[in-house]
């Protein structure tokens, strides 16, 4: 089967004739091999006026779709959980074989091979037969990406006319460059190339007039000269020079070279540097302010210096440098040069490579010399040091990726500003200043800026625009694409977009506008990891949320862990939280500050370094690593692709749920010694693992949610006896701190899963939980129907200890109902229980009952010996919260119990008898 996108939409053997299914087949294929969520399709469809049938609609039409590419032989389209992905074969594509022709002709170029580049450049032109998808239905983003694909291919055909014109076929090109300059008559770098063409051709005088016709053009509309370079050339045609490429010239161009370097108008010879034009800024640049003063000093005070910009994926380090060049730019007025350091393809540039743009670019008269990036690195080095001796020269080298690009430039008298993903580069004497996010107030702020028409609706909704900024973790890419959303929807109220945002599958589409991509920024990091550090990555994203040690990672690695087998990391004391960021990072040296801990394990190591993770620390505490939302969607997505039917991600959850199970009963160890879990999957571990109970419960404030979210993710897997063990490890925890909310979501998955595991023994321990919470609710009647049917399971199961816990809760129940005869004779029959399976937790619950129900009958003397009883046992479990709450009691029983006031019949729960006051 073959796909055709560049000129009318073709499949072969078979073409879609429904309009609707050749624009799902357009959409597919513009992403092919990644998944096109489903409310990416219905928006491309429908637009604003989507139906309520939207969903349904959708899948008729992909099945429809599916059943013509089908006609070919095995289909490619896919179901995702989120969407749909089609995976046309190698070759397959025509928009692949366009893009793979384009970047090998741009190497190619690039080395100044141009012979074969024009030829690569010559066939990938050929595959274009028309307007791409001229006959498809178009929504937003096929309209945009079309676009996209049209400027593509113009760069393309220039690039191909560029060649031609260095192997001296400059006649051959003058009629394709006149009419391309007429059609696009405000690309200068199309007349330039035609003014070369016709000077060489001994076209003189209308290359001249070519050049008088633009001046006019350009003023008469943008109220503009011809830039420098153009201004260059001009001059070296009036004085008769020989001039063989515009690039002799030093044009701005859109080569893959990336860089932009301008020279004025008279030609200098060497020792003159160039006087460099840096990219132009955005409109709106905030915050950034303490971090750019503190740059700025170093570039003004230490020349030649080292100042490295570091930050992560779409945290503007680029615009950041950019804005640094133009404030110092007066601070070296031999040169300024700006270079980025990757080239289309997403690949990185050489040393030498980078040494021969920038001996081009400084010593032009000797360019042929430097063409090939391949002469010896050392000699252009020890050159390029020569001419930039004493010299206040401003070198920007954008994107970085790893020290041996840039070193030989170290020993050069040039000030070097640098910017990387990674957390720091090993330079000597280099200062490194990191980029964080923005902070709420200019993340806003830099939302409402760059909105355009749509900055109303930013303002109006200040809350929704906060929410907005956090959902896009405050990064400027991130915050600039939704900028750019609400300029392409200037009617659109705020929420709109915060509704797309708040869903995992539509987050990343909904910050993907033009080649504001978070996604596509965020994908290329993730590319450049080494394979198993990529497999990491994507298990990485079943992490909880809110942070996690390596101990979890490790358990999701299937890794050893980083302490003795079977022994968590030490938690610490409670101590002052800091924030994550680069202040507190691992390992790392900031600004001079050492951190305190180490980064453990090579791909957490990898993909902290590269800021992929986050990492906090607290004093004497272990590491916390961190994944931002949207660094965590790219990561879920690649886990999705690389585990297609799920088998890898069952297993790691599997893992991560066991591994916090442990933890979980480790740390209630110390917290209620006399607890046991009823879950066979929660064997209690022989160690406590933790210093003191006060940091069990610090871990515990740590891992609530994290347990919590787990619970939620073992039931979307299907690990219904995990999704029960994790449950009822939190039960403790939510009972002491009242955390019903929690306890409740834990309980609910709890209980469905046993049903769907048939399993009435945790039914039983699901039932029993869910009882506990009415009755701590006030909830008595759905409490006693809980307990009721929780008992009717346990004995179903033959599980004593669930058995127990029902009747204590039923005893509880009619206690409370002031039935204290029933209430004595369920205590007792669930002590007789809980004595035979040695339970101390059940056997101190249905003693406590025993000294309440006692009690209100009036049998003192029977009350204080099942109350010294209790409190014996609670001494020799060590369990200091119910030692304590039985000393009140006792309090209690020797002075108001008569009183009918307000009785504590659990550890901090309450009792009103209904004929008190």
């Amino acid at each position: 089967m073959r796909f055709r996108l560049l000129g009318p939409l073709e499949v072969h053997p078979q073409v879609p004739s429904a309009a609707k299914q050749r624009t799902i087949l357009a959409r597919l294929l513009m992403d092919a091999g990644r998944m096109v969520s489903t409310d990416s399709l219905i928006e491309e469809l429908w637009g604003a006026g989507v139906p309520r049938t939207a969903r349904s609609t959708l899948q008729v039409y992909v099945s429809q779709l599916r059943k013509t590419l089908a006609v070919g032989g095995a289909t490619a389209l896919l179901t995702r959980a989120f969407g749909y992905q089609l995976d046309p074969g190698a070759g397959e594509l025509d928009l692949h074989c366009f893009q793979e022709l384009s970047a090998a002709g741009d190497r190619s170029y690039t080395a100044g091979a141009y012979e074969k580049a024009a030829g690569e450049l010559t066939r990938a032109l050929a595959l274009w037969r028309g307007p791409a998808l001229a006959d498809v239905p178009q929504g937003t983003y096929l309209r945009g990406a079309v676009d996209r694909l049209e400027l593509l291919h113009l760069d393309v055909q220039e690039q191909r006319i560029s060649a031609d014109i260095w192997l001296g076929r400059h006649r051959q090109v003058i009629p394709e460059l006149t009419a391309l300059a007429r059609a696009h008559p405000l690309r200068e770098s199309l007349h330039a190339h035609l003014i070369v063409a016709l000077y060489r051709a001994q076209q003189t005088s209308e290359a001249l007039a070519r050049y008088a016709a633009l001046c006019t053009q350009l003023a008469d509309e943008l109220g503009a000269d011809p830039g420098p370079a153009l201004r260059e050339l001009h001059l070296r045609i009036v004085r008769s020079a020989e001039v063989r490429h515009v690039e002799e010239c030093l044009t701005p161009h859109s080569d893959p070279i990336g860089i932009t370097v301008l020279r004025g108008a008279d030609p200098a010879p060497l020792p003159t540097a160039p006087v460099g034009h840096l990219p132009r800024m955005p409109k709106v640049f905030v915050g950034r302010g303490k971090e750019l003063a503190e740059a700025e000093a170093v570039l003004r005070d230490r020349r030649p210096g080292i100042l490295v910009v570091t930050g992560g994926p779409g945290v503007g380090t680029s615009t950041a440098a950019a804005e640094l060049a133009h404030r110092t730019a007066g601070a070296f007025p031999d040169g300024l040069v700006f270079l980025s350091l990757r080239s289309p393809d997403g690949g990185h540039m050489t040393t030498g490579r980078i040494l021969a743009l920038l001996l081009r670019k400084f010593a032009p008269e000797r360019a042929g010399r430097y063409a090939v990036p391949e002469l010896d690195v050392q000699e252009m080095a020890d050159l390029l040091a020569t001419v930039l001796e004493g010299r206040r020269v401003l070198l920007v080298l954008d994107d970085v990726h790893h020290e041996a690009q840039v070193r030989p430039l170290t020993v050069t008298d040039a000030t070097l500003l640098l910017t990387t993903r990674r957390r720091a580069l090993a330079l000597e004497g280099a200062v490194c200043v990191p980029l964080g996010p923005l902070t709420p107030d200019d993340s806003v702020a830099l939302l409402s800026g760059a909105a355009g028409g749509g900055a109303d609706a930013v303002r109006q909704d200040p809350e929704t625009a906060g929410a907005i900024a956090a959902y896009c973790e405050h990064l400027p890419l991130a915050l600039r694409a939704a900028a750019a959303w609400f300029g392409a929807h200037p009617s659109w109220p705020a929420r709109v977009l915060l509704t797309r945002l708040r869903d995992p599958a539509t987050r990343l589409d909904a910050l993907a506008v033009g080649d504001l991509d978070i996604r596509a920024r965020l994908t290329a990091a993730a590319d450049e990891l080494p394979s198993h550090v990529r497999r990491a990555f994507g298990l990485l994203s079943l992490a909880p949320s809110g942070g996690f040690e390596a101990w979890a990672a490790a358990a999701l690695l299937n890794e050893p862990t980083p302490h003795r087998a079977g022994e968590p990391t030490p938690p610490p004391e409670p101590a002052p939280e800091p924030a994550w960021g680069d202040d507190a990072a691992p390992g790392t040296v900031v600004r001079g500050k050492p951190a305190p801990h180490a980064v453990r394990g090579e791909a957490l190591e990898t993909l902290f370094q590269t800021r992929l993770l986050d990492a906090r620390t607290v004093p004497d505490g272990p590491v916390r690593y961190r994944m931002n939302g949207l660094t965590g969607a790219v990561a879920t997505e690649l886990l999705a692709h690389e585990d297609p039917d799920g088998t890898r991600t069952r297993a790691a959850v599997e893992r991560l749920s066991a591994a916090y199970t442990a933890h979980a009963w480790r740390a209630m160890r110390l917290l209620l010694p006399s607890r046991r879990p009823a879950h066979p999957s929660a064997a209690v571990p022989a160690q406590p693992g933790f210093a003191s109970a006060a940091a069990a419960l610090h871990w515990f404030r740590e891992e609530c949610d994290a347990l919590a979210d787990l619970t939620g993710r073992a039931h979307e897997a299907g690990l219904w006896t995990w999704t029960g063990a994790l449950a009822e490890s939190l039960v403790g925890y939510c009972e002491a701190g009242f955390l019903w909310k929690t306890w409740s979501r834990v309980s609910v998955l709890a209980l469905d899963a046993a049903r769907h595991a048939r399993d009435p023994r945790a039914e039983a321990i699901a039932l029993c939980s869910r009882g506990s919470l009415a009755w701590q609710r006030g909830q008595a009647d759905l409490a006693a129907a809980r307990f009721d049917l929780a008992y009717r399971r346990a004995r179903q199961a033959s599980h004593r200890h669930s058995e127990v816990l029902a009747l204590i809760g039923l005893a509880d129940t009619e206690y409370g109902w002031g039935h204290f005869l029933s209430a004595r004779h369920l205590y007792s029959k669930a002590l007789a229980l809980s004595h035979t399976e040695n339970h101390q937790h059940s056997t101190c619950d249905a003693l406590r009952g025993l000294v309440l129900a006692e009690a209100a009958e009036g049998h003192l003397p029977a009350a204080l010996k099942a109350l010294s009883t209790c409190a014996g046992i609670a001494r020799a479990a060590g369990d200091r919260r119910w030692s304590c709450f039985l000393e009140r009691l006792a309090h209690w029983l020797t002075t108001d119990f008569r009183s009918g006031g307000p009785i504590e019949v659990r550890p901090g729960v309450w009792h009103v008898p209904a004929h008190s006051g």
